[in-house]
């Protein structure tokens, strides 16, 4: 379990299991390091170089989606061109579950979120496709839906559960006003979308966050599924299923 601070470690209050991964930051380092490195005239260096580019960008953007409703200034150097995409998507109750089913035809995905939510566009929209989702009940609870587009095919080509969920917690805690992020749970991988999971806290001027996150790459896109709320109510147990519940039914169909 990873955890990295500013100035202190999350209280141990918390009763939450935070095993530092030092070894993961050390390696996330050594690879930024050789990020800024300057490339030579070969073309197995300059594939290098390439390769490393790419894994930069999609780490920007990945951390983009992940921490997009916590900090909404971070997404101001996406192109506003993206903007200009829109899809059509479908929104429907299923009267059986109440739950909400969000799915898009044009980029793929599906997912059934809880009744109870409200669409909340924002007025510009800095991805390929973005739709965000709050409570009625609670403003605080939230679920943001991103599309990015990126070069690699698989999620797996840029790292392990593990090595994104370091590197990510490594980029989130340098956000401006956020002083720790800790992995709460190991970051899983589902076998059947190959979705990412991740499960962290995040504390910051606003408190104490709970975020919980499902990562897919698939059609030459980065999906990313937040949900976000605070950790006094994400500790209720009914709470914690439901937003778990979200997060294991985001699918991405592959689109010809």
């Amino acid at each position: 379990i990873l955890s990295t601070t500013r100035s202190s470690p999350i209280n141990n209050s918390q009763q939450r299991r935070t095993i530092l991964l030092r070894q993961q930051q050390r390696r996330a380092n050594d690879e930024s390091r050789e990020d800024d490195s300057s490339s030579s005239s070969s073309s197995l260096e300059d594939s290098s170089s390439q390769n490393q580019n790419d894994r930069r960008r999609f780490l920007g953007r990945a951390v983009v989606g992940l921490g997009f409703l916590a900090n909404p200034a971070c997404l101001l150097s996406v192109p506003n061109a993206w903007a200009e995409s829109s899809t059509t998507i479908m929104s429907t109750t299923d009267d059986l579950t109440r739950k909400r089913v969000v799915e898009s035809e044009e980029f793929g995905y599906w997912v059934e979120l809880p009744s109870g939510l409200e669409a909340s566009p924002k007025p510009l929209k800095t991805h390929l496709d973005e739709r965000n989702f709050s409570s009625t009940q609670n403003k605080k609870y939230q679920y943001g839906l991103t599309v990015d587009p990126v070069r690699i095919q698989h999620l797996s080509d840029f790292g392990t559960p593990e090595q994104v969920a370091a590197r990510v917690v490594t980029a989130e805690v340098n956000r401006d006003g956020v002083t720790s992020v800790t992995l709460v749970t190991d970051p899983t991988e589902d076998p059947t979308t190959g979705a990412y999971l991740l499960n962290y806290l995040s504390q910051g001027k606003r408190g104490l966050k709970h975020f919980v996150t499902s990562t897919i790459v698939q059609n030459g896109k980065l999906y990313v599924l937040t949900a976000q709320v605070l950790e006094e109510d994400y500790s209720r147990p009914a709470m914690e299923q439901e937003i778990m519940e979200a997060a294991r039914s985001f699918r991405v169909r592959s689109i010809p």
